[in-house]
């Protein structure tokens, strides 16, 4: 049985976020990105995921899932395990390949 090999997600620093930087990935047909947002009157890391090929502001709301965390490294942390776990409970729809002609 071939050993599956462990998804490890490296995000900005602490810094990149606090200055407003936005980040966004993928990892094969998942797409992620990760932003400071006022939430509640509190800066928070907020981490969207969705199904490619499309960007976050064509794909349906009803498609993206969200979290929030501190905006702090630990938060940078959590938020980086948070992508790992959902990565890994749908990686079988997030494994396959993105392709634009899946929808013409």
């Amino acid at each position: 049985m071939e050993k599956k090999e462990e998804l490890k997600i490296n995000l900005m620093p602490l810094s990149f976020f606090k200055a407003g930087g936005v980040f966004t990935g993928n990892i094969n047909s998942m797409r992620y990105m990760v932003k400071k947002e006022a939430l509640d009157e509190d800066e928070r890391l907020s981490v969207y995921a969705w199904p490619g090929p499309f960007i976050f502001g064509k794909t349906g709301d009803e498609l993206k899932i969200s979290e929030s965390f501190s905006l702090s490294d630990e938060g940078i942390k959590k938020t980086a395990e948070w992508l790992e776990d959902i990565y890994s409970k749908r990686e079988e729809e997030f494994s396959q390949p993105m392709s634009l002609l899946n929808y013409i």
